[in-house]
């Protein structure tokens, strides 16, 4: 081999018959290999729905030469109609990640990208497709093409054991697979409006630790600091000590709690005192202080 360093970024079992059996296999394969010298490790977000382009749908070959290319195959009836088939029957080198995910009530509309199709947001793929008498995956295709833009969609296919399988690896840190954003409240550059982007690191102490008591504080805090900048690399970040950039997130134990859902994904969390970034203090009592101390990294 290469010697390269693995990360398997967002670890997840997303196939309903492997839930509570494949993270298992996952972790003594990543534990036989670290034991072999294989510098391996995986993150993953603590929720159990992904989130993506509702052209995730579609079989991969349909998009061989471009969105132009797509666009007319998904126009072309016949061409259409065998699509329709291959959600049914698979299709050779694709991921079907409706069936995966255990069907069309699975998969939710959250970005139409459309001012006609935004009253569908928020409601699954099925129900609107029972609505409008049509089929689901002939519904999704059409606002993929009426989209301006990449329609954005959350797949509720993932269960909450394996969340809580592979987090009590030794090996994983958290990340929240989601952009920052330009103001505060709004959504990242994907446009996709998921919880994981406000809710994901206070929700690790405020389910985890506290609650489901799965992890200690100590672990829980490692796995959002030290660990994963060591995997990532960044030196004099993640850990409190002379000479590092002084990074600090002061929270309350007692009240630290993720506010966002599916529903509302952009609540902030409360429980966060203060923060500092670059030695610079940023929140203070929870408010944003205006200061811009951070830097490319």
């Amino acid at each position: 081999g290469a010697g390269l360093p693995v990360e398997i970024f967002h670890l997840k079992v997303s196939y309903k018959p492997g839930f509570g059996i494949l993270m298992d296999s996952v972790g003594l394969l990543v534990n036989a290999a670290r034991a072999r010298g294989v510098d391996v490790a995986a993150d993953l977000y603590l929720y159990t729905a992904a989130g993506t382009g509702l052209e995730a749908t579609i079989p991969n070959w349909a998009f061989e030469g471009g969105n132009d290319s797509l666009r007319a195959r998904l126009a072309n009836p016949e061409i259409r109609a065998r699509l329709n088939r291959e959600v049914v029957n698979g299709s050779p080198g694709w991921f079907n990640i409706v069936a995966a995910g255990g069907g069309w009530d699975k998969v939710v509309l959250v970005n139409a990208r459309n001012a006609a199709n935004v009253k569908y947001e928020q409601r699954n793929i099925a129900d609107i497709a029972q609505e409008l008498g049509k089929d689901p995956a002939d519904v999704a295709w059409d606002f993929v093409t009426q989209g301006q833009g990449r329609v954005m969609a959350i797949y509720h296919m993932m269960s909450e054991v394996d969340i809580e399988t592979a987090l009590r690896f030794p090996w994983t840190s958290i990340g929240s697979d989601a952009g920052a954003t330009v103001q505060a409240g709004g959504i990242d550059q994907t446009g996709l409006p998921h919880p994981r982007a406000y809710g994901n690191f206070p929700r690790l102490i405020a389910r985890y630790v506290r609650e489901r008591r799965l992890l200690t504080l100590p672990e829980a805090v490692r796995k959002m600091t030290g660990w994963p900048a060591t995997r990532m690399r960044l030196a004099h970040r993640g850990t409190i000590r002379v000479g590092n950039w002084a990074d600090v997130t002061i929270f309350d134990y007692d009240t630290i709690q993720d506010r966002a859902t599916f529903e509302k994904p952009r609540e902030f969390p409360v429980g966060i005192a203060y923060v500092l970034v670059n030695g610079v203090l940023t929140i203070e009592q929870g408010k944003h202080t205006g200061a811009k101390a951070g830097q490319v990294l």
